[in-house]
């Protein structure tokens, strides 16, 4: 029995230690895409129905039709990404519960149902 302990501990901390990895690198690539709204490097632009001008459409993949867009502000850009963020964040933490609860499960061999 202790064997199993041991081996579901390392596998829990093997685990918590890849979420935290898997963090690291997300907070990296958050920062690295804030730093580009802030610059003026990354822009978000969303379609809208309707155009104001010939000057606000631009070419869709199939290049026959037009679909006018409009450009996020730099503020809402990052406030969708730090939502998004705090949603990929969340995601990984649930899903490294669900890989804990099944380690353990199959550590110990337990049934469900």
């Amino acid at each position: 029995m202790l064997s199993l302990e041991r081996a579901a501990g390392a596998a829990l901390t093997q685990r918590a230690e890849q979420l935290t990895q898997d963090q690291t690198h997300a907070k990296t690539e958050r920062d690295r895409f804030n730093a580009g709204v802030r610059s003026g490097a990354v822009l978000v632009s969303i379609p809208i129905a309707g155009s104001c001008s010939a000057a606000a459409d631009t070419p869709t993949t199939d290049g026959n039709r037009h679909q006018a867009r409009a450009e996020l502000d730099p503020a809402t850009t990052a406030a969708l990404g730090a939502i998004a963020g705090d949603g990929d964040d969340a995601t990984g933490q649930l899903n490294a519960c669900i890989d804990a609860y099944n380690t353990v499960r199959a550590t110990y061999h337990v049934q469900t149902e």
